[in-house]
């Protein structure tokens, strides 16, 4: 070789080797992120911002160069598997994402993993080559409207009664499995059947355009289909099956405003044949109150057919009393109607006395003040300490009749109100009273006390022209058979007798009662209440109800009726109201006793040595009295048709 060529050579060959090691001193650059979309079914991915890879080598070759991208695993781990990276433009460093396989919406929405650019290095075997930073790429699969809406039933059945408009009588549904809100959603309903009574909005409720009349059509059937927001139908169309049911009023069928009772009949049914009409509401809970009321007669209830001490002579036959040596009384009170609950300034009076016993005397008055009844004792007004017995009571102020009893065995007092026991609230009395006047004397309705405090009293005396006296604490109530009876005490059992009603309501068989049926009667037997849960029981129960007179001669006259019904429903806000019903019932005019007389002759006619004999001549040898009484018997509720008649 040319010596000079060979210089040549060398110099060229240093020149390379120090080119070649300056050659690929930077790292390919990319974008930190990307957002890509991807069309369902298709697998190119559209970048922002698109994919370039750039170089500061360039235009150095290979150096300046981009050879590859490579796809990494993103948060899902499954990116590198679903996507790849190729290089479109060596020079320029432009990229294309694509899916290796189509992509489905429904299965995956959104996917992301990292993605590097590389250079090409020193020469074509690619040695020394860098590599980018990793950038994010989130890449969202855009919806193809591919599924049709898909009714959740196939046929929607409803029943409204007639005559009504209503907003909802029946909702139909669709769904949709496209995974955008734009081919997922159902846009519009459409009732294709022509020329029916209904409309049907946007979100599947179908309500009717007229009042639906059963008689003209029971049953109306047609159909309906919906649409997505891609406009696709579905696939296919559903049924509704609207039934008009005729018009039904929610209350108490079968209610008889007057019921006749006949004395002596015993007891009646007094709703023989009213059942609960609910108009398929489902209820959870029923009450019914059944009041009958005869405050206006006698005491509350009839006993004034027999005088209290008939009624006594009757208690007594079944029941003892004890003899102890004290103070019994009964009474019925009535607030006045002008007096508001509690507003009694002062105590009223009902009964005061004051008794001789031996040697001593002893007070005693029982009074009212607000709602507070209090008995007042004072076993020995010269030696013992005044005891005051008190009872907190709403019966003392609710303007209702009541019965008292009051049972004073001291020191134990009992009190009976409308048959029931109370017990007491003792207070002891420091003397805070004046005296009273060592003289036997009784007050009913207002009691006295001396003008000045009786200082002047020895050894129970009072001294000439000191008995002034003046009345406090009148009674302002009304009041009805007061007695006192001293030197006995009655058992329970006996008060319980005298309060008893000899009418009112009454159940005709507790054992008939359904499961999780109540029934409950107040002392008075004016009020009952029945409880339940289950329709059908109580229906049974409330024909049940009777009114029942053991009276023979029960006082005649109207006893006005009231039910008063309570319902619960699962659905508070829809649960029905019943009014209240109002009757009454008629105890007609005792039948009079019929007396006949037989066995007496039109005249008298004997021999006259008849007359003269010792013995004389029986006027009416064969005379009878009879008295008898009858009445009509309602057979009907035994079972039979017609009537009979009893004697």
């Amino acid at each position: 070789m040319d010596r000079m060529n060979f210089l040549s050579f060398f110099l060229l060959c240093l020149t390379s080797v120090a080119s070649g090691n300056k050659a690929n001193k930077h790292k390919p650059w990319i974008e930190t992120e990307y957002q890509g979309i991807v069309m369902e079914n298709d697998n190119t991915v559209l970048l922002n911002p698109p994919l370039f890879a750039l170089d500061k080598d360039a235009p150095l070759h290979y150096a300046g160069e981009i050879c590859g991208f490579r796809v990494h695993n993103g948060p899902s781990g499954s990116g590198s598997v679903q996507f790849e990276a190729v290089v479109l433009d060596r020079s320029t460093g432009e990229g294309l994402v694509r899916s290796k396989e189509p992509l489905d919406c429904e299965s995956q929405r959104e996917h992301s993993f990292t993605i590097q650019a590389y250079d090409c290095g020193e020469g074509p075997d690619g040695v020394n080559s860098k590599k980018s930073h990793k950038a994010t790429v989130h890449v969202r699969v855009n919806d193809v409207n591919e599924f049709s809406p898909v009714f959740v039933e196939r046929r929607y059945e409803a029943s409204v009664p007639e005559g009504r408009l209503f907003d909802r009588i029946v909702r139909v549904e669709a769904l949709d499995a496209d995974c955008s809100p734009q081919y997922s959603q159902i846009c519009f309903y459409d009732i294709i059947t022509p020329n029916v009574p209904f409309a049907i909005d946007n979100d599947g409720n179908i309500k009717n355009t007229e009042p639906l009349d059963s008689k003209r059509q029971r049953v109306h059937t047609f159909w309906v289909t919906a649409f997505d927001c891609g406009k696709n139908r579905a696939q296919a169309d559903a049924q509704v099956v609207v039934t008009v049911k005729p018009s039904c009023k929610p209350g108490w069928i079968g209610w008889t405003k007057r019921v006749e009772y006949t004395p002596g009949s015993g007891s009646i049914p007094l709703f023989p044949s009213l059942h609960l009409e609910t108009c398929e509401e489902t209820v959870w809970n029923i009450q019914a109150t059944v009041e009958l009321q005869t405050g206006h007669i006698g005491k509350g209830c009839d006993r004034d057919s027999y005088s209290d001490r008939s009624v006594r002579r009757t208690v007594w036959a079944t029941t003892s009393p004890s003899s102890c040596g004290c103070v019994r009384g009964g009474a019925n009170i009535q607030p006045t109607t002008t007096q508001t609950r509690g507003s009694r300034k002062e105590e009223e009076t009902i009964v005061c006395s004051t008794v001789r016993n031996d040697d001593s005397f002893s007070h005693y008055s029982l009074s009212v003040h607000g709602c507070r009844l209090s008995l007042f004792y004072w076993p020995d007004v010269s030696a013992a300490r005044p005891v005051k017995f008190l009872w907190k009571l709403e019966q003392v102020c609710d303007s209702e009749w009541h019965h008292l009893s009051l049972s004073v065995q001291f020191p134990s007092v009992t009190l009976y109100v409308d048959g029931v026991t109370f017990d007491p609230a003792l207070i002891h009395d420091n003397g805070a009273i004046p005296n009273p006047a060592p003289r036997q004397r009784m007050f009913i309705g207002a009691c006295w006390e001396p003008e000045e405090k009786q200082k002047e009293i020895l050894n129970n005396t009072i001294p000439e022209g000191k008995d002034s006296v003046k009345y406090v604490g009148g009674y302002h109530g009304l009041l009805s058979g007061v007695t006192v009876r001293p030197g006995s005490v009655e058992p329970h059992s006996v008060v319980e007798c005298l309060y008893a009603c000899r009418e009112g309501l009454d159940f005709g068989d507790l054992e008939t009662l359904g499961s999780g049926m109540k029934v409950h009667v107040n002392p008075s037997q004016s009020v009952l209440v029945l409880e339940g849960d289950d329709i059908e029981s109580f229906n049974r129960a409330v024909q049940q109800v009777t009114y029942r007179n053991s009276l023979r001669f029960a006082t005649p006259g109207v006893r006005p009726l009231k039910l008063t019904t309570s319902l619960r429903c699962f659905n508070e806000e829809s649960c029905l109201s019943l009014k209240q019903l109002e009757g009454y019932l008629v105890v007609l005019q005792p039948d009079a006793p019929q007396i006949s007389l037989s066995g007496v002759g039109p005249h008298l006619a004997r021999p006259a040595p008849e007359f003269e004999g010792p013995r004389g001549v029986p006027l009416f040898p064969e005379l009878r009295i009879v008295c008898s009484l009858s009445h009509a018997v309602n057979t009907a509720a035994q079972g039979m048709e017609g009537g009979a008649l009893m004697s």
